[in-house]
């Protein structure tokens, strides 16, 4: 997708965000076109936010950014595409200040902010007082990386365990659990590893496990019950 991007100016067989939607509900991260000032989303906050507007989550890729000094202090915007629609973002003050680093084109952000209709331009815009990269929001809610694939009527494919050893032992220090999903013919069962074996959620370890795992075998688990 990127050399798409470098080699004609735009994504032409997807969009960068298509490989997190999966990861949206489980955040409460709301797709840009389903925003209204009747029903906000994120992290499952519904309602007025700080200072009025409806509370929102959502991500997207860094089309645009620009920064500038306003009588009010520093600002900076941003639009944001999910591949539903575009959103601009902005930030003042101490967000600005906090976050100005990560408004860079092609980054894919989680913002978390207020919803409201912009009178000026004729639609919805996003204050935001907290900007994540993916991975980082991904490593602030997950709970757990479940494996699926482990089937113990025949044999384990060998040196299974051991790869899965070595990968997840670059990961190791994070916060988010690893569950091993065992099946038979007749029953299957969750092996929840212990604290020893908690890692950081990154892209990274992701495509790594799905290489060893298959994509439909892996999966970040969210909420408290690790749904």
């Amino acid at each position: 997708l990127q050399g798409e991007k470098d080699t004609v100016g735009l994504y032409l067989t997807g969009h960068p965000i298509n490989r997190y939607l999966e990861e949206y509900q489980g955040m409460g991260i709301s797709k840009i076109a389903k925003l209204t000032m009747e029903h906000g989303a994120g992290g499952g906050s519904n309602g007025k936010g700080r200072r009025g507007g409806v509370r929102v989550m959502v991500a997207g890729l860094v089309i645009s950014s620009s920064h500038r000094l306003t009588q009010r202090g520093r600002m900076g915007t941003m639009v944001l595409d999910d591949s539903t629609a575009r959103i601009e973002v902005t930030l003042f003050s101490e967000a600005y200040e906090e976050y100005r680093e990560l408004l860079v084109a092609d980054k894919i952000l989680v913002v978390t902010g207020n919803l409201n209709y912009d009178e000026y331009r004729g639609g919805l815009s996003i204050r935001a007082d907290q900007v994540l990269e993916f991975e980082q929001a991904r490593s602030l809610y997950a709970r757990a990386l479940q494996l699926d694939t482990l089937h113990l009527n025949g044999a384990v494919q060998p040196g299974l365990l051991q790869e899965l050893q070595g990968i997840l032992g670059t990961y190791l220090g994070g916060n988010c659990s690893i569950r091993l999903r065992m099946v038979r013919d007749d029953s299957s069962g969750v092996l929840e590893l212990g604290d020893a074996w908690r890692v950081n959620p990154t892209d990274e370890l992701l495509r790594r496990l799905e290489r060893l795992f298959a994509t439909d075998g892996v999966r970040v688990m969210y909420g408290s019950s690790g749904g």
